[in-house]
């Protein structure tokens, strides 16, 4: 039997493919599997009937090792991307008011008072 292989990417850091692939090798049958991001380009040995590698930023060059290996299977995870945004503001530091909502209205209020018409500031 051909080993068959499984990719997971996403649409942006933080957008659940590391869940994905836990969620993969735990609940089906996988007995080969990397512990961190690997490209799809890398060689892997034949040594499994079942691999799943990760890498979020491979989306954007999957068209053609899908062509060229049929037992390639790719999974393609989208998240929300403003839950994206709020979960990588988290981790960097939960305690950063700097990304809030809050922070964030206060800026807009602030610098939407400076703005100036475009026509009034050209000189043309």
């Amino acid at each position: 039997m051909t080993p068959k292989h499984i990719h997971i990417v996403g649409c942006l850091p933080r957008s659940g493919t590391t869940l994905m692939t836990e969620l993969m090798i735990n609940c089906f049958e996988i007995d080969g599997y990397t512990d961190h991001e690997h490209s799809i380009f890398k060689e892997y040995p034949k040594s499994y009937q079942v691999l799943c590698t990760k890498k979020p930023n491979d989306i954007k060059r999957v068209d053609y090792p899908l062509d060229v290996n049929k037992n390639l299977y790719v999974i393609y995870v989208l998240r929300d991307p403003r839950d994206t945004i709020s979960s990588r503001s988290h981790k960097n530091n939960r305690q950063d008011k700097r990304h809030g909502l809050q922070y964030i209205s206060m800026l807009y209020k602030r610098d939407r008072t400076k703005h100036v018409p475009l026509s009034a500031t050209s000189e043309a």
